[in-house]
């Protein structure tokens, strides 16, 4: 069931998700084979700026969740192997977004719906990097 949600609350999912998508993005110009050498690639590439540093905090400190480095990593990394066919992307990530929202599995911060999955990802580049 798909949950209706503000043009606000899209707008700045659509825009936040930009920055997290814009790392993806940066990092297809080296995939690598392993998927958790992809992940920590698109780590190393997300923008840690005061509102993701806050992002990534309140993520852990709200999660029901392991939220721990080895966690994440293993809860994440299987959505960063390359899928031939698909070129320089990385499918199963941006499918796990779409599943996450239709499945109503968000992340409220600050009056946005994130994907919990994409909260996930932040909070994992915090406690990476910081």
């Amino acid at each position: 069931m798909i949950r209706a949600i503000s043009r606000r609350q899209f707008l700045a999912t659509l825009i936040f998700s930009g920055g997290i998508l814009g790392a993806v993005k940066a990092c297809l110009a080296s995939i690598a084979e392993s998927p958790i050498d992809n992940l920590r690639n698109v780590i190393k590439r997300v923008p840690m700026s005061a509102p993701v540093r806050d992002l990534g905090k309140s993520y852990l400190s709200k999660s029901k969740t392991n939220v721990s480095i080895e966690a994440l990593e293993n809860r994440l990394a299987p959505l960063f192997r390359h899928e031939p066919g698909f070129g320089d992307s990385f499918p199963l990530f941006a499918k796990q977004l779409a599943d996450d929202f239709e499945a109503g599995r968000l992340f409220e911060w600050r009056g946005w719906s994130l994907a919990d999955t994409e909260a996930a990802l932040v909070a994992l580049a915090h406690l990476t990097r910081k």
